[in-house]
């Protein structure tokens, strides 16, 4: 099942509204209702993690939009922005939205050897030619460090 975020932007005065659409489908090894039903902040170990889903800027192409991952502390540790470099193909997501390109995707590594121990929400963030747009995925984890003892908060 195909869930998505929308943000209608409102740019200037100008009354032009812009669709702009996301979703993480998997962080680490959690996914579907582990990951979206999530009461507690996902646990991450190790020096890195795999980010996945999906995004969509209106009528933009995927060239054409520069696509970031955001991980927000909210401990104020410092956030993280991580450059999505390559989209991938989502064809189910193009099968439920036709108007969305298939290469829509991404699946991006996330360094983590240099952030601090705590809670981050992640947030994809979308650069288009004519404005930028964060889009908050609901989705939080908690970055740990063996031995290291991390709040929940």
């Amino acid at each position: 099942m195909i869930i998505q975020t929308v943000a209608n932007v409102v740019k200037n005065d100008s009354q032009v509204r812009v669709s702009v659409v996301g979703k993480t489908d998997r962080v680490g090894s959690a996914a579907g209702a582990e990951l979206h039903g999530a009461q507690e902040p996902i646990p991450l170990r190790g020096d890195d993690v795999h980010l996945a889903g999906w995004a969509h800027a209106g009528r933009c192409a995927p060239g054409e939009v520069d696509l970031f991952l955001a991980l927000e502390s909210s401990t104020g540790a410092g956030d993280r922005i991580v450059r999505v470099r390559e989209r991938a193909e989502r064809l189910d997501v193009a099968a439920a939205f036709p108007d969305h390109p298939t290469k829509c995707g991404f699946d991006t590594l996330v360094a983590l050897a240099s952030l601090a121990p705590g809670t981050y929400r992640i947030a994809i963030v979308q650069r288009t030619p004519q404005a930028t747009y964060r889009d908050d995925t609901a989705v939080a984890v908690e970055v740990r460090r063996d031995g290291a003892p991390c709040s929940s908060a």
